[in-house]
């Protein structure tokens, strides 16, 4: 009898024991394997900072560690960690386990826009080009201010950007005769480094 009892239990318990088991399986594994594969559309996470782009793939059911591939690219055109490209692009439907490739800047430095309104070209374009930034010209007649005096510059003066950012200056032009005036600050400057348009 005791034997019997015996093997009861035993039987008793290991029907438990697949119970619980095929319930686990059910509950937790079935979900699990049916979530991975999930079709989803893919955010836009382009000059975004990467801390934030992970979190917005995160939220929008990505398997962010397993899927997520990075490239640096060493340029002064983006901030540091900022996302320059992605592939697949914003809106494409995919996988939530699929590739996602990020182009992201390995850094770049940030200069602010001095005040140079109202200098004279040359010493305006030396300020910009000491801090790294890049120089274009254009001329008009405002018919205001005494000839190649600084009148506008865009981006306006106290706009951070990057170093190697272009950055116009236009400057006053009081001749008719244009093209020669243009010649007369080439020769003043060096004429490899000013791009200079008439308007």
């Amino acid at each position: 009898m005791r034997h019997l009892k015996a093997f009861a239990i035993a039987v008793i318990l290991f029907i438990i024991f697949i119970i619980v088991v095929l319930l686990l399986t059910t509950k937790i594994l079935i979900p699990v394997k049916l979530d991975i594969g999930k079709s989803l559309k893919v955010p836009n996470v382009v000059e975004l900072d990467l801390t934030d782009a992970k979190n917005i793939l995160k939220k929008s059911g990505f398997i962010v560690n397993d899927s997520l591939a990075i490239e640096w690219v060493k340029t002064p055109k983006y901030p540091d960690r900022t996302i320059i490209s992605q592939f697949p692009k914003a809106g494409k439907i995919v996988k939530n386990n699929s590739r996602i490739k990020l182009e992201v800047s390995g850094g770049g430095q940030l200069v602010v826009v001095p005040l140079v309104i109202e200098d004279n070209a040359i010493n305006a374009s030396s300020k910009l080009k000491q801090i790294g930034l890049e120089v274009k010209f254009i001329k008009k007649n405002y018919g205001l201010y005494e000839q190649n005096t600084v009148v506008e510059v865009e981006p306006e003066v106290g706009t951070k950007l990057l170093k190697g950012s272009e950055v116009i200056l236009f400057i006053e032009s009081e001749f008719e005769d244009l093209e020669s005036d243009i010649d007369s600050l080439n020769t003043i400057n060096n004429p490899d480094s000013l791009n200079i348009l008439v308007e």
